[in-house]
């Protein structure tokens, strides 16, 4: 037989062990969730990083093969494979603003390499309308970032 000593240490203990595996799966639950939200964020970051650092080059080598085009005409194919080799990634990575707009100064720049071609002034408002294009798709990026917090909803909505 059991005795009131033995049940209520039994009682005592199979409550402690309650508590302590709750408390575990609930910081579990949220450590999990943090290194989660880090582990995005930390992408996003990277994400816009890349972008930006693409688009730079990108600009850089429409700059370069401007004053080239100022200079004289380009005498290889082979000047244009850098901005080309950016354009595809750009292709594959931007929003369609910002497509759009880089297609058009990429083809200011190639029109000016052209045999009789006299220098287009539009060149500047170009380069302007695909940086306010690329700024427009960064802060789109950056507001995606979630905020610094613990959000406990994902795990009250069963996804924990």
């Amino acid at each position: 037989m059991i005795t009131a000593d033995f049940s209520q240490t039994l009682l005592n203990f199979a409550s402690t062990a309650l508590v302590a595996f709750m408390t575990g799966g609930i910081s579990y639950a949220a450590g999990r969730g943090m290194k989660n939200q880090e582990w995005h964020l930390a992408l996003r970051r990277e994400k816009i990083a890349l972008r930006q650092r693409l688009y730079t080059d990108f600009l850089a080598e429409t700059e370069r093969l401007t004053l080239l085009s100022i200079e004289g005409k380009a005498k290889d194919a082979t000047e244009f494979n850098l901005v080309v080799a950016k354009w595809a990634e750009i292709e594959l990575v931007a929003a369609r603003e910002v497509r759009v707009s880089g297609k058009k100064l990429l083809s200011q720049i190639l029109d000016a390499h052209a045999i009789g071609a006299k220098p287009n002034g539009d060149l500047f408002s170009l380069k302007s309308a695909f940086i306010d294009c690329v700024r427009e798709e960064i802060a789109a990026l950056e507001a995606l970032s979630p905020k610094p917090g613990i959000k406990f909803s994902w795990f009250l909505q069963g996804n924990g």
